[in-house]
């Protein structure tokens, strides 16, 4: 196995370029899928015979391995009335995958399909915004295609999330890391924030809405944080999810999520999206 620091990465389409520290002193570039839980200062682990299979190691344990190749898929069955119909979740690996992730984006209230342009004049989503994220895409075959049909999206967690500090704020030990706090005060929030993943997004093409694929993709993000999430080389404790749709839809608690609290509401980001209802942006909720 061999042992790289990576420099830094950026990424156009769907595919993510990783600098890494090469063995002559000069950086050399390693390619992989666009959301690939990589960064600065990771330390990039390359089977030695199957250069294929790239993984990161964890800050914890030198011997723990967080798979990063091949890249997370899934599958699982969808059963309407008598019949199954087949689902697969796939990160984003292809350039058709990229374009349906753009798609699908503008079916959330806060995108309504509008694409910012980066620095190479390239069209992305609005909401790739930077900081750590992944994508996962589900596909439901239908005769004999896969359609993309709507995708679930994990990110780093929110520094203030009332209903967390509450739940948190008790002594925790965990049996077999070295995640442990008294209190969940500052220092605590500031070392251990990222033991948590955030689902950000839940996405689903309208056509397809009541079906029950939102608790299928839960499932799945829920594997790939288990598996495949990490920030700086440390795995995450815990997932959590805060949706204003959640107040009318609970599309959440079969998939093992519990209710812990309300935020208190964020008048900036209301202020943001009546801003942009008056420029003529459709907004639905929030």
């Amino acid at each position: 196995m061999q042992r790289f620091h990576v420099l830094g990465t950026d990424a156009k389409g769907p595919v993510r370029r990783v600098s890494v520290n090469g063995s002559n002193g000069n950086s050399v570039q390693v390619k992989l899928h666009r959301y690939a839980p990589v960064g600065k200062g990771d330390v990039l682990c390359i089977d030695s015979t199957h250069p294929n299979q790239m993984a990161i190691q964890s800050a914890e344990d030198p011997k723990d391995l967080i798979k990063l190749t091949p890249p997370f898929s899934c599958a699982d069955q969808l059963r309407l009335g008598s019949t199954n119909f087949n689902v697969k979740l796939t990160e984003i690996v292809s350039e058709e995958d990229y374009q349906n992730y753009q798609f699908l984006e503008q079916f959330h209230y806060r995108s309504s399909g509008l694409l910012n342009v980066d620095d190479d004049g390239e069209s992305t989503p609005s909401a790739d915004l930077g900081g750590r994220r992944a994508v996962l895409l589900c596909y439901l075959r239908i005769g004999m295609n896969w359609q993309a049909v709507g995708y679930i999206e994990l990110q780093m967690p929110l520094m203030m999330v009332k209903p967390r500090h509450v739940l948190f704020a008790t002594p925790f030990h965990h049996p077999k890391r070295p995640i442990a706090w008294q209190a969940w005060n500052t220092d605590a929030l500031k070392k251990y924030v990222n033991t948590t993943v955030r689902i950000a997004r839940v996405v689903t093409s309208p056509e397809f809405r009541g079906l029950g694929l939102a608790k299928t993709m839960i499932t799945a993000a829920t594997q790939f944080s288990k598996d495949r999430w990490h920030i700086k080389g440390v795995r995450p404790l815990f997932i959590e999810i805060s949706a204003e749709m959640l107040k009318y839809v609970d599309f959440v608690t079969s998939s093992g999520l519990h209710l812990v609290g309300y935020t208190e509401g964020n008048l900036a980001r209301v202020s943001k999206d009546i801003l942009s209802m008056q420029r003529g942006q459709k907004i639905s909720s929030g």
